[in-house]
């Protein structure tokens, strides 16, 4: 005979057993979080991804690649992207250029990844190393201008090979107003376990090498950094984005979710400054409010 309270243990410990436990979002990103991903391949990433924070709101994660989607459908299949747009936090984007973020894309993002970035070309001989050295200082550039400035985060997740260590992805980051905040062990056994696997360009050529023994690097903006006027002319401007031009009635451009870029600290007093001690700048920019077309402003430019 058991007792009343013993009948009562019983019951809990076997309903705890057939209960399920959620499984916690995963490291650096939360359902608060606008996440952008750059340079998916078959978009595993952003279903593994979309997956991990399928409780968020829509909206959450914008999944981009540079190329057009008929292309990813005819490498990679259809699979991936319908499980990704079932996903109601995720949306796909194609044609996004990695190192034109704020020309293809816009908005304030809180995370933005790019996973095992090559150029296609193949070969590990010089000329490569610089080709993908251009690439990823490009994506820092842009990344920058887009990622909200105060706990935005940019994430690049590179494999540990002498070959890569020649990229020196340290040394670009700082050229481009970031800092590193963390280098650490990629966690490549959870993003398998939720079916992300690493493709190349060219999927048919050869296999991709796994992310076993990669790092994450995440790099953060440098309050420090001055940079360059003219590389920021058009921040805090409203600027139509590819995404906006190809479907204004698109769900992720009716979401209200983009955010507007920031002007980087000190770029107006140092504007004010150069005023007055009479260094013009020779482009006149003039924004014509008058011809705005749907509450968009239309910039013309007189250089």
């Amino acid at each position: 005979m058991h007792s009343i309270t013993d009948l009562l243990l019983l019951t809990v410990n076997s309903t705890s057993r057939g209960r399920k436990a959620s499984a916690p979002p995963p490291r650096h990103y939360s359902p608060t979080h606008r996440i952008l991903l750059v340079g998916e391949g078959d978009f595993s990433f952003a279903l593994a991804l979309s997956k991990s924070l399928a409780q968020s709101p829509p909206g959450t994660i914008l999944a981009t690649t540079n190329e057009p989607e008929s292309v990813v459908e005819s490498k990679h299949g259809v699979t991936n992207l319908s499980a990704v747009r079932n996903q109601k936090c995720a949306q796909c984007a194609f044609e996004v250029d990695a190192c034109a973020l704020d020309r293809d894309v816009g908005g304030e993002w809180d995370r933005i990844v790019f996973q095992f970035p090559r150029v296609g070309r193949g070969g590990n001989d010089d000329l490569s190393v610089e080709e993908n050295r251009k690439l990823v200082g490009g994506y820092f550039t842009t990344a920058r201008r887009v990622l909200e400035p105060v706990n935005g985060r940019i994430h690049l997740a590179l494999r540990d090979t002498p070959y890569y260590r020649k990229w020196k992805v340290d040394e670009l980051a700082a050229h481009n107003g970031l800092r590193l905040v963390s280098k650490e062990p990629y966690e490549s056994e959870r993003w398998t376990a939720l079916g992300y696997i690493p493709t190349r360009t060219n999927p048919a050529v050869r296999e991709a090498p796994t992310s076993e023994g990669a790092d994450l690097w995440v790099f953060a903006v440098d309050p420090k950094w001055k940079g360059d006027k003219s590389d920021l002319e058009d921040d805090g401007d409203k600027v139509m984005t590819k995404l906006e031009r190809k479907s204004d009635r698109s769900e992720w451009a009716q979401s209200g979710r983009r955010g507007k870029r920031k002007r980087e600290p000190g770029v107006e007093n140092e504007s004010k400054s150069n005023h007055k001690r009479g260094k013009a700048n020779s482009k006149v920019d003039n924004t014509d409010k008058d011809q705005s077309k749907g509450g968009r402003v239309v910039k013309n430019r007189k250089r």
